[in-house]
This record gives structure tokens, sequence and C-alpha cells, in this order.
């Protein structure tokens, strides 16, 4: 099989994009000159019926704590266009492939039948291996063992065997959903003795539904 094409110019496009914003949002403007602000990646969408779409971003240099939904007028076209066709530099593609074949081979020490795992995936990544793979039941995507890129997921990812050749292995098709997951919502109470909220880190994240079965070698 050839090369696959996601080690083409991936490492052409810089997240650290410029976003614009409001003047409302000064304490986050840097030395860049006019209303704009560095920004890592833009991770989630929402819209309202009529209303304008916005954009979750992960401002540069700040903490997932600073997070904030911004209108897509405010948002530059390259972190848009970046946003809905991710090209997530090689390492962090690698980083998730090692961490999701971590996951499996976990979970395949075990003799359950079924099981969710659940971690950390970053939506530019998600969107890059699986967007348009496999088809939907509900909120999930399912795949098939051909679905998953075998420059990341070599022969033998699948399976876990003993050294007298017994194991367990995935039966597909699997499932797989990307979210995010906000942190606990809590209060603080702030100068004038009023309990107010404090504020929420979004956090990216992926589950996996799998079935195994038992296997063995000869």
């Amino acid at each position: 099989m050839a090369t696959i094409s996601f080690y083409k110019e991936l490492d052409n496009i810089t997240t650290a994009d410029f976003y614009s914003v409001s003047n409302q949002k000064k304490k986050r403007k840097l030395d860049y000159g006019g209303n704009y602000f560095a920004v890592d990646r833009l991770i989630a969408e929402r819209s309202e019926k009529g209303e304008e779409p916005e954009y979750l971003v992960l401002w540069h240099g700040y903490s997932r704590y600073d997070a904030s939904y911004e209108p897509e007028s405010n948002i530059t076209r390259l972190c848009i266009r970046y946003y809905h066709n991710a090209q997530p530099n090689v390492k962090d593609i690698h980083e998730f492939a090692d961490l999701f074949r971590e996951k499996i081979e976990q979970a395949l020490k075990h003799n359950r039948r079924n099981e969710r795992l659940t971690f950390e995936c970053r939506g530019d990544v998600f969107k890059f291996l699986f967007a348009g793979k496999g088809y939907f039941l509900q909120r999930w995507q399912v795949l098939e063992e051909n679905d998953f890129p075998q420059q990341l997921f070599q022969k033998g990812w699948t399976v876990r065997m003993n050294k007298h050749g017994e194991g367990m292995k995935l039966h597909f098709s699997v499932k797989i959903r990307w979210f995010i997951s906000w942190s606990p919502l809590k209060y603080n109470v702030d100068t004038k003795g009023t309990t107010v909220p404090c504020k929420r880190a979004p956090f990216e994240k992926m589950s996996v539904e799998v079935i195994k079965v038992a296997a063995w070698y000869g």
C-alpha cells in the first residue's frame, strides 16, 4: 500500500493562527498589533436556529479554563478552514495512535466480552483520521479494521496473546465517538459576597466500544 497522504504537507500549517476579537478581550491581546489574538485551535462549533455560529477557542498561551465560544464573524477564515479541514502535525497523529493502541492492549488483557474505553483525543486528529469512514449508528461512528490506517495500526494490533499462543482479539465492527467533556461545575464567592460559577475547562475525548473474543494460534 502506498504511504498514506497524511505525511504530506502536515508541517506547512501552524495552529497558532490569529483570531480577531472585540475590545472586551483586550486582556488577551498579544504583541502582534491590531485587535488580533493568537489561538491554538478551534475545537467545537455550536449554533442556534437563525443565529450566527460560534466556535470554541483554545487561546494560545492560556489555560483551557480560559477557553471561550466566539462568534464566527470574529474569526479569520484561515482558522475556520483549518477547523473544517484539519491538518494536524505528524507528532500529534503518532501520539494518538500510540495511546489508542495502548488502550486496546490493556482492554485485551481482560476476558470481558464488551468494554468501553474513554481517553483524551484531539479533535483535529480525530477528524483527520476518521472523517468520512464507516457509517453512523445514532451518535456512534462504526468502523471496520481496514478503516484504521495501516501505517499507524500495523498487523497484529487487534490481538494480544500469551507465550502459549492463547489470548483475546477484537471482533469488528468497533464503535467510536468524539466529544467535549467539561470540568465539574463549581462556585466561588466574589468580592461582593455573591456566589458565582467558576470557569470550566473543555477536554477533548473519545470513547471506543469494542467486542472481544478468544484467540489462539494454530
